[in-house]
């Protein structure tokens, strides 16, 4: 994930990253697309705005992250 980081900074270039590990995607992203078969769509957003809908609490309950990059 560091050298994807990195890469995306040198670069200056989007990075599309699927990831079943919520505590490193929350805490790398600087959006999130949160897909469930429960939910009423797709969610997208912020990690904060994600983690604060219905539908994620729902799945997960509360949750909180710490933000690992610069972005």
């Amino acid at each position: 994930m560091a050298l994807l980081s990195h890469l995306q900074h040198k670069h200056n270039m989007a990075l599309v990253v699927i990831n079943h590990h919520m505590q490193v995607a929350l805490g790398l992203a600087d959006r999130v697309l949160f897909l469930d078969p429960g939910a009423p769509g797709p969610l997208l957003g912020s990690p904060a705005e994600v983690i604060r809908h219905v539908a994620f609490e729902a799945r997960y309950g509360k949750v909180s992250f710490e933000v690992s990059h610069a972005g």
